[in-house]
């Protein structure tokens, strides 16, 4: 939506869960042939690092370490401090969204709900709570999917 393609890369990680090493990285810039797991990616960035593996995860390449992984706060990152390496300056994803969507309590809420599946998923402690949260969670990714076909944007960042 931001048209930062060129100047931002995504990697998407596998949904298993090992016993101890959070998800799986498959193919990522961030990735060597010792770090298969997204816990070596954090380790990476701090070798005592000993909490929970989340994603999203923005990692700097040139300084090699994360630099954030709060949803919300890469959203703003990505649309504020990444603006001037975007294909199309004069969106502005977090403005926009707010304004779209004053008057939406609905999608709001769903909104919300929808990123408590994140975190149930994120923060679940066995492979079936993971899977089941995993399956609602991309329901709500394709609902959301197909809202966004014919617009930009739908809610706010609150």
């Amino acid at each position: 939506m931001r048209g930062l393609e060129d100047a931002v890369t995504m990697t998407v990680v596998d949904p298993h869960m090992a016993r101890t090493a959070g998800c799986c990285a498959r193919k990522t810039p961030i990735r060597s042939a010792t770090r298969k797991q997204l816990r070596d990616v954090y380790l990476r960035a701090d070798p005592r690092y000993s909490g929970r593996v989340t994603v999203p995860v923005l990692w700097d390449r040139e300084r090699g370490t994360i630099v954030n992984n709060e949803s919300r706060e890469v959203m703003r990152m990505l649309d504020v401090d990444f603006a001037p390496l975007s294909r199309d300056a004069a969106i502005d994803t977090l403005r926009a969204g707010r304004a779209a969507s004053r008057n939406r309590s609905r999608a709001r809420r769903d909104l919300r709900s929808d990123q408590q599946r994140v975190y149930r998923a994120g923060f679940a402690k066995t492979q079936a709570a993971y899977e089941a949260a995993v399956r609602g969670l991309f329901a709500a990714l394709t609902h959301w999917n197909q809202i966004l076909a014919d617009r930009p944007f739908t809610c706010a960042i609150e």
